[in-house]
């Protein structure tokens, strides 16, 4: 994801990408719900490195696996998090280029049309 926003941001910054305004309230949207799960699931973040003690030898091993699946849970969700961050502020730039675009493609109709 955080390659994506990257590759977004390069085509935003090249005015290659421009992005519909009416669609970017859809897409922020989309990413805020995406925000509000990873957010519910970061409170549950002690839940998910929780080093269990369920006893030794191959129950030990398990719980340690457990705790360190947890914990790079925990930093796979915050990267998703910031990734998606990222998106978000790449598509509002976006949808300014696509402002900027249309309203230099009306100056120009106007200045056709003797209007300016």
């Amino acid at each position: 994801m955080l390659a994506a926003s990257k590759a977004v941001e390069v085509a935003v910054e090249t005015q290659q990408l421009s992005v519909d305004p009416n669609l970017v309230d859809a897409m922020i949207k989309k990413l805020n719900e995406m925000r509000d799960e990873l957010a519910k699931i970061r409170r549950k973040r002690d839940q998910l490195s929780l080093n269990m003690k369920i006893g030794g030898g191959y129950a030990m091993e398990i719980a340690k696996a457990n705790t360190t699946f947890g914990q790079a849970a925990i930093k796979q969700i915050d990267d998703i998090d910031r990734a998606i961050e990222s998106l978000k502020t790449q598509i509002e730039k976006s949808r300014a280029s696509y402002k900027n675009v249309d309203e230099a493609g009306s100056d120009s109709f106007k200045k056709i049309n003797g209007k300016s």
